[in-house]
């Protein structure tokens, strides 16, 4: 529908989720080209036209030499499965009658995309379902569920401080002004904050910076991030090939 179609222009045409590039000066142009962007601005932000490293790849076909990958097989996740069927036969999955390459499990947890593919696709006897079945189990064998529960780095100074979100705005916001920091890590809420930042509570501060644009999006780390598996939208993009960067589309 259309008001799918403007929901994929906020989150971006291609997913970055897979992505293969073959050493050449090509690949080498484009990861210096994302590189430099995503230095500075890989978060969600969607009203400033932001959405991690995805949203930057809509104009990589039209700064490098790419290649569109058609097959339905790559990159299966649950925001296309309505226009990519998925059989079981001879006990090899496939999609749309091709093989399945590989399923993107975005933001998986086993009650919660029991209850998303339920919505979508109730009948249990739908191949989905062991699919699902089979990834969760694997999962717990390789341990899995304890792992979830590691602290975030990125959440964190190195001195142990958590990072408040103030913190990460100010800094996002004014690269002029805290441009000689090399590592923001190193610092302390006091950096960005001001002398007061241990004392006078959140809100007083927040309304001192009202300046400072607020984010649209409830993932909005910014420069200093704690790394997310969006998983988002869309298309992969991919290299196979001395001049040829394939993408696979949603």
């Amino acid at each position: 529908s259309m008001q799918d179609e403007l929901r994929m222009y906020k989150v971006g045409l291609y997913n970055s989720g897979f992505i293969a590039l073959k050493r050449t000066r090509e690949s080498m142009r484009f990861l210096n080209w994302w590189t430099k962007r995503l230095d500075r601005m890989c978060y969600d932000d969607t009203d400033r036209g932001i959405y991690g490293d995805q949203r930057w790849l809509d104009h990589a076909p039209v700064f490098f030499d790419v290649h569109i990958l058609q097959h339905p097989g790559y990159n299966v996740a649950e925001w296309n499965l309505y226009h990519r069927k998925i059989t079981l036969k001879n006990g090899k999955f496939l999609v749309n009658d091709q093989p399945l390459r590989f399923y993107h499990f975005a933001w998986f947890t086993r009650v919660r995309y029991s209850q998303v593919i339920k919505g979508m696709l109730p009948n249990q006897r739908h191949p989905i379902h062991l699919l699902v079945d089979q990834y969760s189990r694997e999962l717990s064998e390789m341990g899995y569920h304890p792992s979830r529960t590691f602290p975030c780095s990125y959440n964190f100074y190195r001195s142990g401080e958590p990072i408040e979100m103030r913190a990460r705005l100010i800094y996002r916001n004014n690269p002029k002004r805290f441009a000689q920091i090399q590592n923001p890590f190193a610092m302390s809420n006091r950096t960005f904050l001001g002398p007061q930042s241990a004392s006078v509570p959140y809100w007083t501060r927040a309304r001192s910076s009202l300046s400072e644009k607020k984010p649209s999006s409830r993932h909005s780390a910014g420069p200093m991030p704690c790394r997310r598996y969006r998983h988002g939208s869309g298309k992969s993009i991919q290299r196979l090939g001395p001049s040829h960067r394939r993408r696979s589309r949603r």
